[in-house]
């Protein structure tokens, strides 16, 4: 891909990332005002290396008239990406190689908890596509366990309604069983609230959606490294950071595209 097709590719990205934030502060009006007061004056701590633990947005819906079923991860990655409004373009060759050299092996949080920014968002590298992943770490309150939030794109026509959360427990010895966790969880959920299940059943389902997932976590780990290949679009120098406020700019960053091959 050229540059004018990378540009392409940033801002639809963007223009997607903003229709879903409008659609969640035309929705939950001072959505975004009431988290940022939690986080400035926490009930509890956490750690580091999550912004605002789920827990915030969860209380914020369960006070609201539509009541606790609204979009909970959602609202937790874009009012986190409020904070980045980045996007990142992989370059496939580099991808490729990741996922031959990630193995299914989780080595808790410790591996993660250097992502670049609060909330990634990887776009499909194609001008014009709208499907992408929110990625951030999550602290959940109530359980104390780690977790790699992804938040996927997989129907963009639905909106906030067509995005389809996946935990990631990074207290598990491997993605796969990460992945039978949340499926057992997520199952056992529906009985009632407050389940935390350790040790769901590895079956075939699990298994595919865990060969899904290792993609995002290849990507996660690579941007975490300090020799990562992470060049801004506009040309900008240095590397991205995380932000205590809410980024005033866009930006549009290049992963593996400097040192692909021509």
């Amino acid at each position: 891909m050229d540059r004018d097709q990378l540009r392409a590719a940033g801002r639809a990205a963007h223009q997607r990332a903003a229709a879903l934030e409008r659609q969640i502060t035309t929705t939950w009006p001072g959505a975004w005002q009431w988290l940022d007061q939690v986080r400035r004056n926490p009930p509890e701590t956490w750690p580091d290396w999550c912004l605002l633990p789920m827990g915030a947005p969860a209380a914020l819906l369960a006070s609201t008239q539509r009541g606790p079923h609204g979009p909970i991860a959602a609202m937790s990655a874009l009012y986190a990406w409020r904070y980045t409004r980045s996007v990142y373009l992989i370059e496939p060759a580099l991808l490729g190689r990741l996922l031959h050299q990630v193995p299914d092996a989780l080595e808790g949080v410790g591996d993660l908890a250097d992502l670049p920014q609060w909330c990634i968002y990887v776009a499909e590298p194609n001008a014009g596509s709208a499907a992408g992943v929110w990625m951030h770490l999550e602290h959940d309150v109530n359980t104390g366990r780690p977790e790699l939030r992804l938040l996927l794109d997989v129907q963009p026509a639905a909106g906030i309604e067509g995005m389809m959360p996946v935990p990631v427990y990074l207290d598990r010895p491997s993605i796969t069983e990460a992945i039978a966790d949340y499926r057992a969880t997520t199952l056992a959920s529906l009985r009632g609230p407050g389940a935390d299940v350790h040790g769901g059943d590895l079956d075939a389902a699990a298994a595919n959606l865990a060969e899904r997932v290792e993609r995002y976590v290849a990507i996660a780990r690579y941007l975490c490294q300090p020799e990562a290949d992470i060049t801004a679009l506009s040309g900008t120098t240095g590397r991205p950071r995380r932000y205590r406020s809410p980024a005033r700019d866009k930006e549009v960053w290049l992963v593996g595209w400097q040192s692909a091959t021509p």
